[in-house]
């Protein structure tokens, strides 16, 4: 697909691929190729499979689009499978496409010297630690995870000033905004990137 993106902010490419290689007379040598091109330039490749562990498995995986294209304007998704020769057996697959922005309208951040909020490790590829410092008390203080179309995906609720949880465990890969709560309004948030 050719995305229009050069209204975006910071946008990530999301995806499942699935992918098989085997058989034939010697070592497998099909590849599945994930490339993106710009204004239909070049293609650049930011992944080239021949084998993996996740062979015959459904793999979700996301990547920052600017970390191949500086200023992404029109641009093409490539996910090209190639057959080449010695008969090995190939199988590929696409799903679950989809691209996300890491500008999130509606989510205000008023982080002052009275809040903190910290991820980590961020990017993660299991739950990411959330830690959390108030300096003064409230009743109804809470952690959400929000997905990048402003939908609360979890949410706890916090007790004292000070602690730690985590948050994303068994969540699809990509780009999300941690934010901490008091009285229904949001006074600080965090944006965190999945990755399995």
């Amino acid at each position: 697909p050719v995305m229009d993106l050069n209204n975006s902010v910071d946008p990530y490419i999301h995806y499942s691929r699935w992918f098989f290689n085997a058989g034939g007379n010697d070592a497998a040598n099909d590849t599945l190729f994930v490339q993106v091109s710009n204004n239909n330039g070049t293609p650049i490749t930011v992944k080239k499979i021949v084998q993996d562990a996740s062979a015959s498995q459904w793999v979700a995986e996301a990547f920052r689009l600017r970390d191949f294209i500086p200023q992404p304007q029109q641009v093409r998704f490539i996910f090209q499978a190639q057959d080449f020769p010695n008969g090995h057996i190939l199988e590929a697959g696409l799903d679950r496409f989809y691209v996300s922005d890491s500008f999130t309208v509606n989510i205000p951040n008023t982080q002052s010297n009275e809040v903190e909020l910290q991820a980590y490790p961020n990017p993660s590829s299991e739950a990411v630690s959330i830690r959390w410092k108030m300096n003064e008390l409230s009743t109804s203080l809470q952690l959400q995870l929000v997905d990048m179309s402003g939908r609360v995906i979890q949410q706890q609720r916090l007790n004292g000033m000070e602690g730690n949880t985590q948050l994303g465990a068994g969540l699809p890969s990509g780009v999300y905004i941690v934010r901490l709560c008091t009285e229904g309004r949001a006074i600080t948030n965090k944006r965190i990137v999945l990755t399995h």
